[in-house]
């Protein structure tokens, strides 16, 4: 992945999707203080992703794997997207969560959010 201005919400070479709804970013947000919480689906896996920092405001841009585009509730693809940043504690408050589209129908995630 090598896209231009991923911290935007217009990326280049890329169509916005939408939005996720901020009580999907409030229920993510309350599974970080849930020790139980089991995302072990995707914890091997690693996933294609672009970062940009920008002073306490940190992007990723994810592409999503096939498998986690068929199932609704995707709660435990963001968590493990951000669970480096769970696991270190730089994460301080998520600010957006948005899905974009490829010509070739490939989604991508961009989570922005504050860094400790």
């Amino acid at each position: 992945m090598n896209f231009s201005n991923i911290q935007q919400k217009n990326i280049p070479g890329l169509n916005f999707y939408g939005d996720v709804t901020d009580k999907a970013i409030d229920n993510l947000e309350s599974s970080f203080q849930d020790l139980f919480f089991q995302s072990k689906d995707y914890e091997l896996q690693t996933f294609e992703r672009q970062f940009f920092e920008e002073k306490n405001t940190k992007t990723i841009l994810v592409k999503m794997p096939a498998a986690v585009q068929k199932i609704s509730h995707k709660l435990p693809f963001y968590r493990a997207v951000l669970q480096e940043e769970i696991d270190s504690e730089n994460l301080k408050k998520v600010k957006t969560i948005r899905y974009y589209v490829d010509i070739n129908r490939i989604f991508y995630v961009q989570v922005i959010f504050e860094m400790s």
